[in-house]
């Protein structure tokens, strides 16, 4: 039996790959292309692929043990306890179902994940003011209908962390929502389960910010945003799926250095985006070597903080 003939390619993505073999399962691909402004450039970036599928796997395992995640906070033990994760730890050795995965562009690019019917939603978790969000509050006081206290600033710590989803969109941005229209949108999806799976998605993302925020801060990372997706298993059961925590579903700052009232550092593409940003019309060019190698140095450097 050729083994390789049982996968096919089910989704392509701007950066990943998703491929299915007809069972409950999916393998999905990082490669190391980068993506800017909506637009993917023509220039890769070295052990990207690599580096981020490696960090979503060591997540997801200290969040599938989550005694080991929330070893500084009782109540984040608590929290944390029933979040289940769509990871599956897979070999990818010679000889087994996933042998293609483990060879040429899929080496160490690949994770193995429970099939998953998504929900229509991201789940996006602030927990310090920037991008879009600092903009409404300079506007309005407020942040995807939520009211803040007054005089924040840019990169300021929230009084606590905030949920403010968004809607997923095939095509064009994605639309901030509340948390009560993410159950009506749930619902169409998945009838009778709409309140039930958006409160879910809601508390375990929260849960998940918490602690994973406080695990990398006392590593030198502060993470002052991020984007989670869930999706439901045939068991009925609600999982975490997709990428878990990386510079490119986060913004990653380092402690070191750390101010309010002006931009951050980043550990992720910001780099990439101040070239691009300089450089007009440039986003169909080759990126200079300076810029790629700085780019995967950050992505090296946020790792080896995270895990090493």
């Amino acid at each position: 039996m050729d083994i390789k003939n049982d996968w096919k390619l089910l989704k392509t993505g701007k950066i990943r790959e998703v491929y299915t073999n007809d069972t409950d399962e999916l393998v999905f691909y990082a490669s190391d292309k980068i993506s800017a402004f909506d637009k993917v450039l023509p220039t890769f970036i070295p052990d990207k692929g690599k580096i981020l599928t490696e960090m979503s796997a060591r997540w997801c395992e200290q969040i599938a043990e989550a005694a080991k995640l929330a070893t500084l906070s009782d109540s984040l033990t608590v929290e944390l306890r029933n979040i289940k994760v769509a990871y599956m730890p897979c070999d990818f050795a010679p000889g087994t179902p996933y042998a293609m995965f483990g060879k040429g562009p899929y080496e160490g690019r690949a994770t193995l994940m429970k099939r998953l019917e998504m929900l229509p939603i991201e789940c996006i978790v602030r927990g310090y003011l920037t991008g879009s969000g600092l903009k409404s509050y300079r506007s309005s006081g407020k942040v995807c209908g939520i009211e803040l206290v007054p005089g924040l600033t840019e990169a300021s710590k929230l009084p606590e962390a905030i949920y403010t989803p968004t809607t997923k969109a095939a095509n064009g941005h994605d639309e901030h929502i509340t948390y009560v229209m993410t159950a009506d949108i749930i619902e169409k999806k998945f009838p009778g389960r709409g309140k039930e799976l958006a409160k879910k998605a809601k508390d375990w993302s929260l849960a998940i910010y918490r602690a994973a925020e406080e695990y990398a801060r006392h590593r030198g990372i502060i993470i002052a945003d991020t984007k989670f997706e869930f999706g439901v298993g045939s068991d009925g059961e609600m999982y975490l799926a997709d990428e878990v925590l990386t510079p490119d579903s986060s913004r990653f700052w380092p402690v070191d250095g750390y101010a309010e009232g002006k931009p951050q550092q980043s550990f992720d593409k910001q780099v990439v985006r101040d070239f691009l940003t300089a450089h007009p019309g440039a986003s169909q060019k080759p990126l200079p070597d300076a810029v790629v190698t700085k780019t995967i140095r950050r992505y090296h450097q946020a790792y080896d903080m995270l895990f090493h």
